[in-house]
């Protein structure tokens, strides 16, 4: 743990501090833990800092990742810097009370900014989460962007209220789904070699990037040391594994956080019946919201649709950004440019890290790679 003018720096050696500061707090997800925030170190994604500011009788907090950024293959910058980025899912930032001060969320930020250009930090990028009120916090700083919409259901509502949200046909292949005999509940990680081996089958139909194939390890990690708030379901049919999710409780929030199937399942998508049994699941345990998320990066895809059949309650997800230095920002982003000879402008942030540059320079690369 270190201290920047009124703000702590915690890190996931701090895990007692760390935790602390959330029961404090107290309205928080999974993404927000300490054991989170050390699955993504364990995993790569960058080094651990949680961000923490008391003042009277508020308490604010800010979990995000440190990167580093290579600046080997970009001319002319000589000098380590560094990004910011989020775990996986849905984080930003906490505070203990809805009413914070504009004065108070200024100063919280600005101590932030402060560790920013001490650490030479060029970017800063955090996924917000849909149903905490986080916009107030980072308004003197950055700018949240709003990308698409998430999906969840309140479990409060009476279960008829719940059920009659229920698309016609998802509802009828739940029932076919019983009807050949599927069957679905929670299991252990006896079972986990099958459902990473299905999580990947889907990342491969769907052609996703890298980032999302998630090693057998970190699903380990995400089950065994993280057993009191991540949840494996699975659904069978005769014995044989068709389709798994991992589900989330904490604090009453559950994420529908990751899931996979067979693609040679004959029958309704089994993720239907799944989805059903984990619903049911959260009530029995007084949770009151589950959230299924939204389509990929936040569009009205078939994934979106296929959410939106169970619930039509919806959420804005923003994702907040911030230029910590504009003209290291414009420097990387014209070297990479100039090396890949591509000029993106779709949007992607930070602009110097988007994947078309890695795929022009992986192809020029290879184009210049004797064959034998």
């Amino acid at each position: 743990m270190s201290r920047l003018r009124d703000c702590e720096v915690l890190t996931t050696s701090d895990e007692s501090r760390w935790s602390e500061v959330l029961d404090e707090i107290g309205r928080h997800d999974f993404c927000h833990l300490h054991s989170y925030s050390r699955l993504a170190e364990l995993s790569g994604h960058g080094r651990a800092r949680m961000f923490v500011y008391r003042s009277g009788e508020y308490m604010l907090a800010f979990p995000l990742l440190l990167r580093d950024i290579d600046v080997t293959t970009v001319p002319g910058i000589g000098r380590a810097l560094c990004d910011v980025t989020s775990v996986y899912g849905y984080a930003g930032p906490l505070a203990n009370r809805s009413d914070v001060p504009e004065d108070l969320s200024a100063r919280f930020m600005g101590s932030i900014d402060d560790y920013f250009r001490e650490h030479r930090v060029v970017s800063a990028l955090s996924r917000m989460h849909p149903l905490l009120d986080q916009g107030p916090i980072l308004d003197r700083l950055g700018k949240a962007v709003p990308v698409g919409c998430t999906l969840s259901v309140d479990l409060l509502l009476p279960e008829a209220q719940q059920l009659s949200a229920y698309r016609r046909n998802h509802s009828q292949d739940i029932r076919r789904l019983r009807a050949m005999g599927v069957t679905c509940g929670e299991v252990g990680l006896e079972e986990l070699d099958d459902f990473v081996a299905m999580y990947h089958e889907n990342m491969d139909r769907v052609k996703a990037a890298t980032r999302y194939y998630f090693s057998r390890s970190y699903f380990e990690h995400l089950l065994a040391d993280m057993g009191d708030v991540s949840h494996l379901f699975m659904c069978l049919h005769d014995g044989r594994p068709i389709a798994g999710s991992i589900f989330t409780l904490c604090r009453g929030f559950v994420q529908w956080h990751l899931s996979g199937s067979r693609t040679d399942f004959d029958g309704p998508p089994p993720t239907k019946l799944i989805f059903d049994v984990a619903r049911r699941w959260a009530k029995e345990r007084e949770a009151h919201t589950l959230h299924l998320g939204g389509g990929v990066g936040g569009s009205r895809d078939s994934l979106y649709h296929f959410k939106r059949g169970f619930t039509r309650r919806e959420h804005v997800y923003s994702i907040w950004r911030h230029i910590a230095d504009p003209d290291v920002y414009a420097e990387l982003t014209r070297a990479m440019s100039e090396l890949s000879g591509v000029e993106p402008d779709d949007g992607f942030f930070p602009l110097y890290r988007h994947p078309i540059f890695e795929d022009a320079l992986a192809r020029r690369d290879e184009a210049n790679t004797p064959r034998s």
